[in-house]
Order: structure tokens, then sequence, then C-alpha cells
């Protein structure tokens, strides 16, 4: 049986299509041109089945962020979504739930020969 789930973010185009575990993202709802709303974000929170200390919890974020971010206000001024927080819900519905950063190189644990110098010096 294929699942398929849509969430749109943003009035340009669908963000996520789930396909079986294949995900399929609009580059542009990563782009400036297709910022999410509070509207986008509550839909997000219901589609990944969080309550808002939930969401609140996975992204880092205390609850009253999160509300204010679905309500799109604080105040009576307008709540932009930072950048950050729109990749983490990326993140979070791509299945990644931490980043250690890049895998660090391997250093060779053999050691280089020592020059002895007073052995050359001799012959």
């Amino acid at each position: 049986m294929v699942n398929m789930h849509w969430v749109r973010f943003g009035v340009n185009s669908i963000a996520c299509h789930y396909v079986g575990t294949q995900r399929m993202v609009s580059s542009r709802c990563m782009q400036r041109e297709c910022p999410m709303k509070g509207n986008d974000f509550k839909r997000w929170r219901k589609a990944q089945g969080m309550s808002q200390k939930e969401a609140a919890d996975s992204l880092g974020l205390k609850r009253r962020v999160v509300q204010y971010y679905e309500k799109g206000e604080r105040g009576g001024e307008p709540v932009k979504i930072p950048r950050t927080v729109r990749l983490a819900c990326y993140a979070i519905v791509s299945g990644i739930t931490d980043y250690q950063g890049p895998e660090r190189e391997k250093k060779s644990k053999t050691k280089k020969p020592k020059s002895n110098k007073k052995s050359a010096d001799a012959e």
C-alpha cells in the first residue's frame, strides 16, 4: 500500500510528498520565496501528530514560542518563523532527530620514524 501525505508550506507549492519511505521536497519551500506562515507551522505540527509541547521539545523551543509562531504574532506584532526553525521542521519530517556534525577524519596512529642525526654524523 502506498502512503501519500501532502503538507503545504506557503502559497506557492506543496512541500512534502511521502510515497512509502521516499520524500520529495520542493526546493522553493526551503528558499526565501516561500516562507512558512503561522497556519503552515500549525498544519506541520498537526501533520506530525504533535502537541504544542511536543513540537516545542523537538525543536528546542519554549511552548509559548510555538504558540507565537502558530498565531503569527506576539503582542500585536508579526512574528516570522526563522529559517533555522523551518529547516528543523524539515529535518523532523525527514526523520533526522539529531546531528553531530560532519564525520571527523581518523588520524593515522603510525608514528613517523625519528631521524637519527648522531648515527648519520658518525658514518
